[in-house]
C-alpha cells in the first residue's frame, strides 16, 4: 500500500481553521490513499440537512426579509427558511406526480426537494429523459422560455401537465420559477403549458402531499442517484454521471474542511461574502463586474489575491484538493493532494504505476466514484474496472504527473513531457492586455514533430524556447470566433479548440516565428508595467 496522508486538525467540526495535510515518506511511485479520517457521512441528503445543519431563529422569529421581494435575482433564507420552502416543494413534487426516479431539470432548490422524493435533478433534457422541467424566464440575454418555443414548435399546442413533444416524449411539465407577476406575464407569451411556479408549492403540512414525502425520505438509500452531472464537454460529447447522496454530501465536505469554511463564512455575493466557488470563467466576471463599477465611480472593496483577496485560493477537481495552508505555488500550479477515503494512481498504458514525476493516465477509487454513466452500460464498463483486491477504479482519461510529496499536476490534453498549461498560462496572463489564455495540442503533423505547442487566447509571450508555441492565434481573428468555445458551466471546450487549430494550422495562419513581432511593436509605445515588461523580453 502507498503512504497515507495525515489529516491534522479538528476534523469534526466544520469551523477548524488549522487542518492541514502531512506524509509519512516521499513518495518514489505515483500512488496515494487518502487518511481514514474523519469518518465518511453515511446519511442522505435531507437526513443530513434535517439532523445536521444548524437552525437559525429556532423559536421562529421574524418573516424573512425578501420572502416578498419582487426581484428574481435575489431571495434571502436563513436554513430554516430555506428548509421550509423545500419541503414545500417537495410536497408540490408530489403533487405534481414526480415518482422515485423521475429526471427533473433544473432550478436551485429542487436539488434538497428532489432529494426528499426520490427524483434525480438533470440539465440535459432528451439525453436523461426528463418529465419536469423548472426553467428561469431568461438569464442575461438569453429567454429560455422563448429559446424552447422556438425550438419545440409542439409546446406552443400543448396543455400544462400534457406537454406532447415529440423531440421530448418524456417531459410532461414546464414551470416558469419567478416571484414578478410582471415577468410571469411576458414569460407566458407563446408558452402555453406552462405553470407558474408558485401554484406548486403546496404549504399546508397536514395533506396527503406531507405523508407522501416523509414515507419517500424514510425509503431514500444513500446509494440512490440523486443527481445527473452531464460532463462539461471539454474533450467530447457530454455524458451523464450518475451521482448519489453519499457521493455529493461526502464530497460537500471534504471541500469545505479544505477550504477551512465555518459558520462565520458567506458564500452569497451581495452579502460580502468570503469564499467563491466556481470555473475561472466565473472569476474572470466577477473581475469585469469589479473593473466596470470602478469605471463608473464606484468603491468596490474586492481584491484575486491582489485584486479580489483570494489569499486562500484551492482547486478541488473532486479527488484531489489544495488547501488554504498549501505553498501558493501548489495551491496555482496543481490540484492539491489526494482527499480523505479516496486513492489514486498514474499508470501507463499497460496499467503499471509510474515513478514520480513522471506522465501518466490518473485513475482513482472511493467514495466519489459515479454510480455508472446513466444509461449507458458500455461507457461505465470502459472507463470502470475491479482490481484482484475487489477494489473499483475509474480510469479519468487525465494525463499528469505526481510530485514526491504527493501533488498532482494535469496536463489538461497536453502530452509533452515537462509542460504544463498552467506554466504557459501563467506568462501570458502576466500581460496587462491579457485577459484570458488557453493552450492547447495542436493536432498537425509539424507541430507533433517540432515539440511545440499552440492556441492562445490572445497573442502569446513566450516561456523556454524549447517549450515556445509552434502557432498563435488571437480570438476575433483570422477566422476565429470572438469568444472561445465555454460550456454552459463556463468551461473551455477543448476538443473545439483542436478542430479550430487544425483547421488554422493546415492554412498556415499564425505560425509562432511570423508573429514574435507582435509581442513588441504594437506596445512600445505604450507605458509599461514591472510585469509586462518583463513578459515583453520574455518574448524577445
Amino acid at each position: 500500500m502507498p503512504p497515507h496522508s495525515k489529516w491534522d486538525g479538528d476534523s469534526n467540526s466544520s469551523s477548524s481553521r488549522t487542518s492541514s495535510y502531512s506524509t509519512h515518506a516521499l513518495l518514489t511511485r505515483s500512488e496515494v490513499a487518502g487518511p481514514l479520517h474523519p469518518p465518511l457521512n453515511p446519511k442522505t441528503l435531507p437526513a443530513f440537512f434535517r439532523d445536521d445543519v444548524e437552525r437559525p431563529r429556532p423559536h421562529g422569529g421574524p418573516v424573512g426579509r425578501n420572502l416578498a421581494s419582487t426581484d428574481d435575482r435575489y431571495l434571502g433564507w436563513d436554513f430554516q427558511e430555506f428548509d421550509r420552502h423545500v419541503q414545500a416543494l417537495a410536497r408540490g413534487l408530489v403533487g405534481l406526480g414526480v415518482k422515485k426516479g423521475d429526471r427533473v431539470g433544473v432550478y436551485a432548490c429542487l436539488q434538497w426537494a428532489c432529494a426528499s422524493v426520490g427524483a434525480v435533478l438533470v440539465s440535459t433534457l432528451a439525453l436523461a429523459g426528463v418529465s419536469h422541467l423548472f426553467v428561469v424566464p431568461h438569464l442575461r440575454s438569453s429567454a429560455y422560455v422563448r429559446m424552447l418555443c422556438d425550438a419545440f414548435p409542439a409546446l406552443a399546442a400543448s396543455a400544462p401537465g400534457d406537454i406532447q413533444e415529440e423531440a421530448l416524449p418524456a417531459l410532461r411539465h414546464l414551470v416558469v420559477v419567478t416571484t414578478s407577476a410582471a415577468v410571469w406575464a411576458g414569460a407566458l407569451e407563446g408558452a402555453r403549458p406552462a405553470v407558474d411556479f408558485r401554484e406548486v408549492l403546496v404549504w399546508r403540512e397536514d395533506g396527503a402531499e406531507r405523508k407522501e414525502v416523509v414515507e419517500r425520505e424514510n425509503g431514500l438509500r444513500a446509494d440512490d442517484v440523486v443527481n445527473l452531472q452531464f460532463t462539461s464537454g471539454t474533450t467530447g460529447l457530454p455524458k451523464a454521471v450518475s451521482l448519489t447522496h453519499h457521493n455529493l454530501l461526502n464530497n460537500g465536505l471534504a471541500i469545505g474542511r479544505c477550504m477551512r469554511l465555518s459558520e462565520e463564512d458567506i458564500l452569497l455575493t451581495q452579502e460580502k461574502c468570503t469564499a467563491l466557488h466556481g470555473v475561472p470563467t466565473h472569476f474572470l466576471g466577477v473581475l469585469a463586474e469589479v473593473q466596470r463599477r470602478r469605471k463608473a465611480g464606484e468603491l468596490v472593496d474586492t481584491r484575486t489575491h491582489e485584486k479580489l483577496n483570494l489569499t486562500e485560493l484551492t482547486v478541488a477537481p473532486v479527488t484531489f484538493q489544495s488547501i488554504t495552508s498549501d505553498p501558493v505555488a501548489k495551491r496555482v500550479e496543481t490540484v492539491g493532494r489526494i482527499l480523505p477515503h479516496v486513492r489514486a494512481k498514474v499508470v501507463d498504458p499497460d496499467g503499471e504505476v509510474v515513478p514520480i514525476g513522471k506522465p501518466g493516465e490518473l485513475i482513482v477509487a472511493g467514495y466519489p466514484l459515479q454510480k455508472g454513466y446513466w444509461n449507458d452500460v458500455e461507457q461505465t464498463q470502459k472507463v470502470m474496472e475491479r482490481d484482484a483486491e475487489g477494489t473499483l477504479w475509474m480510469h479519468t482519461g487525465d494525463e499528469g504527473t505526481m510530485d514526491e510529496e504527493g501533488y498532482l499536476r494535469s496536463k489538461h490534453g497536453i502530452r509533452f513531457p515537462n509542460l504544463f498549461p498552467v506554466q504557459i498560462e501563467n506568462v501570458m496572463t502576466a500581460h496587462p492586455d491579457i485577459r484570458e489564455a488557453q493552450p492547447s495540442q495542436c493536432p498537425t503533423p509539424s507541430t507533433a514533430r517540432r515539440g511545440r505547442v499552440g492556441r492562445a487566447r490572445t497573442w502569446r509571450v513566450a516561456v523556454a524556447e524549447a517549450n515556445a508555441p509552434a502557432w498563435v492565434w488571437f480570438t476575433g481573428r483570422d477566422g476565429t470566433a470572438e469568444e472561445l468555445p465555454k460550456t454552459a458551466s463556463g468551461k473551455v471546450q477543448k476538443h473545439i479548440l483542436r478542430e479550430w487549430s487544425k483547421e488554422l494550422a493546415e492554412r498556415g495562419v499564425g505560425r509562432y516565428h511570423e508573429r514574435r513581432q507582435e509581442c513588441i511593436s504594437p506596445r512600445e509605445h505604450r507605458p509599461r508595467t514591472a510585469k509586462s515588461e518583463q513578459a515583453l523580453r520574455s518574448c524577445s
